[in-house]
């Protein structure tokens, strides 16, 4: 599982730690997915003041079903 996570900056890997429930590499592009609940926007605003831009997405179509958030192209603004 630490695959996807050391390819990012150590800043990056250090507000995912232990927050990770899978992860897969597609096309080259780290995908981390974590569980949605109050987690995430604490993991978002991390990002945000570091500087980072990322892309997330729910695992189902129906938001309030969703059990896990995919967060992919996180980068440096």
């Amino acid at each position: 599982m630490n695959k996807c996570l050391n390819s990012l900056p150590k800043e990056v890997q250090e507000i995912f730690e232990g927050e990770i429930v899978e992860d897969r590499i597609i096309e080259g592009m780290p995908y981390i997915y974590t569980y949605n609940d109050q987690r995430t926007q604490v993991i978002a605003k991390k990002l945000q003041v570091k500087g980072y831009e990322f892309t997330w997405y729910y695992d189902v179509l129906n938001k309030t079903e969703s059990t896990l958030i995919g967060w992919t192209n996180i980068h440096k603004v």
